[in-house]
């Protein structure tokens, strides 16, 4: 059987990016979702091919019936990628928890990012890993902050 992921946002800048990407690899069921069920699907021909198979789905996450939608699709994981994060609660990925699957997001903004963890309690009880931030911005701007740190004297008083 293969692995199921959903891509939130799946034909959008970034979401784009990590179908391609996911595209290539074999024994992964990969869905495009989307507001609009025709860019999704114009989307998906373009990256069909060798590896995944591919599909295109309408899937508004901010629709009444999104989480009865999310759960018929089965997901294993889900990769939400539709910004901004910014004024975004963490209701994707509690319907993600819910239907027993992952979930990542591409997250930057920092309360955002920082909160996810009120989650952790219900994605341990369901087995499922929940991350935020996987996005360039938080990832490259720690390091960049972590690796300057390093080399630098601490204050004394």
């Amino acid at each position: 059987m293969a692995y199921r992921i959903i891509i939130l946002g799946g034909y959008g800048n970034f979401g784009a990016r990590v179908a391609r990407a996911l595209a290539s690899e074999p024994n992964i069921e990969l869905i495009v979702a989307g507001r609009d069920l025709g860019s999704a699907s114009r989307f998906v021909r373009t990256i069909g091919g060798a590896g995944a198979a591919c599909e295109a789905t309408g899937l508004d996450h901010t629709a009444s019936d999104f989480p009865a939608n999310l759960h018929a699709l089965r997901p294993n994981l889900v990769v939400h990628t539709s910004g901004p994060f910014q004024g975004q609660d963490y209701h994707v990925a509690r319907v993600a928890i819910d239907a027993g699957a992952h979930y990542l997001d591409l997250a930057d903004g920092r309360a955002f990012v920082a909160g996810i963890g009120v989650l952790d309690a219900a994605a341990r009880e369901h087995g499922v890993v929940v991350a935020s931030g996987a996005s360039t911005l938080p990832a490259v701007s720690s390091a960049v902050v972590d690796s300057m740190l390093r080399p630098w004297p601490r204050p004394e008083p």
